[in-house]
């Protein structure tokens, strides 16, 4: 006896010194405090190990803590034993988690709200209601989960004045259903008492106990359990049952209901979802009278997100708007007898999405164009584009304009993948025409599916109007709610054909369109639209060297009057009264000009002439033309006559249009009462125009002159003109020249004034 104290001595000082270190140091990890283990030899007790860690056999009970052991005698075999490395004194449990609808009640106290975390002692009772469900965790990791309508009576591991002969219970069932698990690497069985007798012991990870009433109900998922009531026992291994009533012996064990088998439209692995739903759907089960079905986050189903039980004719679930994650999912019959069965189960990893300019359609992505997708996925979810490389899925995606065939998403490197189809969604134009009478036409165009403002920001619709082989295309409007339209112009007896594109020339729609009234008696008047300066009164530079710019004999035919104000040292006005018309291709101009001068002196002169084109391309972007025009003086103190012909190009896009405009002019004869003029002279105009709206246009022009035998001055002069114009049929302008090295009597700055009639066209 004095050697094995002193064993005892050394197994502290070997022991005990380096618990006292880690009770200073903290708790354990997996423990609650600072723990040791004690290696016992066979024939020790409890008593004995008591006084060589703690210094008392009194704390005997300390070691029954972690350890399912009896100290009623010695130990029967060597064992290592886990015990605290000081005296400490803890709950026997605690409430780890709940959900509402749970009360506690401490021995010889009322009820009151139960909360996560709170303490449990001996004797203390847990009450769940309709919707309540808690977890029960003991003080060396066994846990016991309460279903709904469930009281139990916690029990303590023993006496704090003396130690168990046999094992306590954990909980004592009085009503309900728990659910018991074994601690944590431990092999030890869980005890649960029932009310008005029996015990049930589970070596089991999955081990359900019922009590309804006086009959109880023990069904067994994993490993096996005891069952002992009346003083007789019965083993029940996995997947069986048993069941007694009050102090009857329990019934032998027999197969639980078997597990439900899932019909296809069950939810499973990897699955994609606009708002998340999880379904099940399953065969029925011989015998059952009603169905458990369960969803939970975590695979034990300890705390489970629905648990519902329903009537056996209802064989489908169905959850709806869940968040993104990994989600369990099980079923369980319960026959008539209640025994409840073996659980179907499925693991699903739930993706959520959220798609901007498109939808999520039978398995598969439907996209318009420029589609953004708003995606929630559970950690380590992963997505390819086609058979591209695998990524972190991120919360916002920007597909590009060209779409991938398919998308990827796979939870794991070592899981198959799942394919979700991409498809891009077509646009449905439907258009019709509606006569707005005077020759006047409103296109209509309704997009299915679409907003009249999705469709122009995302195809960026525009009409393209033909009129005898001749196109023009315009930008469509916003007409209400419904649809886009445009107003055109239609030409008396003519088929008006109406196109829709997008931006990518793609025809979406067509219609026809044909005035009832007879066709015009001359077919060269209709009015394509050709590429001009945009100015139909372009500036003239002065009297003597005024050179007009290119224009289409087929854009204007009308009347045009400006007036010119013109400073220096000559200064005075210019009235410009011009016509112009056409005669099959060929243009016909004339202008009458008088200028009244500072000293009240007049002259005038008369310029006519036509324009050809030479060359024009089908769809009216680029033009070559030629010109000839003479000058005739009207009095003594104008310009010699002179011929000037001239060549232009011209072109348009989109609303800029541009000419260059090139030439020369030669006096005819020498008269020495008229203005001294150059015997010759050369010239090049360049300008562009932009159309703001069809109303308003706005040009700038740039000339350049080189006289031959100047009568004063240089021979090089150049200046530069800029103008705005609005209007349509009749419209007014306004523009003002700068020139550069001009003499002062001819005016180096001049300001035009213009008012006139055109004819209005397409």
């Amino acid at each position: 006896m004095h050697l094995q104290r002193i064993r005892f001595l050394l197994l502290f000082v070997w022991l005990g010194l380096p618990g006292a270190a880690l009770a200073e140091q903290g708790p354990t990890p997996g423990f609650p405090e600072a723990v040791v283990q004690w290696g016992a030899q066979k024939g020790e007790t409890c008593a004995e190990i008591a006084r060589a860690l703690y210094g008392s056999p009194k704390y005997a009970h300390l070691l029954l803590r972690y350890n399912r052991i009896s100290c009623a005698a010695p130990m029967p075999e060597a064992i290592t034993l886990i015990a605290p490395a000081k005296v400490t004194s803890l709950p026997t449990a605690r409430l780890r988690s709940m959900h509402p609808d749970v009360q506690t009640r401490p021995p010889g106290g009322s009820w009151s709200p139960g909360a996560a975390g709170q303490p449990l002692g001996p004797n203390y009772s847990v009450q769940t209601q309709d919707q309540g469900r808690a977890d029960v965790e003991f003080i060396d990791r066994t846990r016991v989960f309460l279903a709904p309508r469930t009281l139990v009576v916690i029990f303590d591991t023993a006496s704090q004045t003396r130690v168990s002969k046999v094992q306590p219970p954990r909980v004592e069932i009085q009503e309900g259903e728990v659910q018991a698990g074994l601690a944590a690497l431990r092999g030890a069985p869980v005890e649960v008492a029932v009310s008005g007798g029996g015990q049930v012991s589970a070596v089991s990870r999955d081990t359900v106990i019922a009590r309804k009433g006086e009959r109880t109900t023990v069904a067994v998922f994993d490993g096996k359990a005891g069952v002992t009531s009346a003083g007789k026992k019965v083993e029940v291994p996995t997947n069986h049952g048993t069941r007694f009533v009050q102090k009857q012996p329990p019934e032998p064990p027999r197969p639980l209901p078997p597990a439900p088998v899932f019909k296809q439209g069950t939810s499973g692995g990897l699955i994609l979802e606009e708002e998340g739903h999880l379904q099940a759907v399953w065969e029925p089960v011989i015998n059952a009278a009603s169905y458990r079905v369960e969803v939970a986050r975590e695979e034990d189903f300890r705390a489970p997100l629905v648990r519902e039980e329903v009537p056996a004719e209802v064989t489908s679930f169905r959850g709806e708007k869940l968040p993104a994650g990994r989600y369990f999912l099980r079923v369980r019959a319960i026959d008539k007898e209640d025994f409840l069965g073996v659980a179907a189960t499925r693991a699903i990893t739930l993706v959520t999405l959220r798609v901007t300019q498109g939808r999520l359609q039978e398995g598969k992505l439907v996209l318009r164009r420029k589609p953004q997708i708003e995606i929630q996925a559970p950690t380590g979810v992963e997505i390819a584009a086609d058979d591209g490389p695998f990524g972190p899925v991120p919360s916002s995606l920007v597909l590009p304009s060209a779409l991938p065939r398919k998308l990827r998403l796979r939870g794991a490197p070592d899981q198959p993948s799942v394919d979700i189809p991409v498809e891009a969604e077509p646009i449905r134009a439907f258009v019709d025409t509606i006569p707005e009478g005077e020759g006047k036409l409103q296109v209509r165009v309704r997009v299915e599916g679409r907003t009249p403002e999705e469709a122009l920001a995302e195809a960026n619709l525009r009409a393209r109007v033909t009129v005898r082989g001749v196109s023009r295309e315009i930008p469509l409007e916003r007409l209400d709610d419904q649809h886009l339209g445009v107003w055109i112009t239609t030409p008396p007896g003519e088929q008006v054909r109406v196109e829709i594109l997008d931006d990518g020339g793609a025809l979406f729609g067509a219609v026809a369109h044909e005035d009832a009234a007879p066709p015009p008696a001359a077919p060269s008047l209709l009015p394509p639209p050709p590429p001009v300066l945009g100015a139909v009164a372009p500036i003239w530079a002065h009297q003597v060297d005024a050179v007009s710019p290119w224009r289409s004999p087929r854009v204007v035919s009308g009347v045009t009057a400006s007036v010119l104000a013109i400073p220096g040292e000559r200064a005075g006005y210019q009235l410009d009264t011009r016509g112009s018309g056409v005669v099959g291709p060929i243009g016909l101009d004339l202008a009458l000009r008088s200028r009244i001068s500072g000293e009240r002196t007049a002259d005038g002169v008369v310029w006519s002439g036509a324009r050809l084109p030479l060359w024009v391309a089908h769809d009216h972007s680029f033009e070559v033309g030629a010109m000839l025009h003479a000058l005739l003086p009207t009095t003594r103190s104008a310009a010699d006559p002179a011929l000037e012909p001239a060549l232009a190009l011209a072109g348009r896009r989109s609303r800029l249009s541009w000419v260059i405009h090139g030439g020369g002019r030669g006096r005819l004869n020498r008269e020495a009462e008229r203005t001294p003029t150059a015997a010759g002279q050369g010239f090049l105009v360049a300008g562009v125009a932009l159309k703001f709206v069809p109303w308003l246009r706005a040009h700038l022009a740039a000339d350049g002159r080189y006289l031959m035998d100047p009568a004063e001055g240089q021979a090089l002069r150049v200046g530069g003109a800029l103008g705005l114009e609005a209007g349509t049929a009749w419209f007014a302008g306004m523009a003002a020249r700068a020139g550069l090295r001009e003499p002062a009597q001819e005016g180096a700055t001049t300001i035009q004034l213009t008012l006139g009639f055109r004819e209005h066209f397409l």
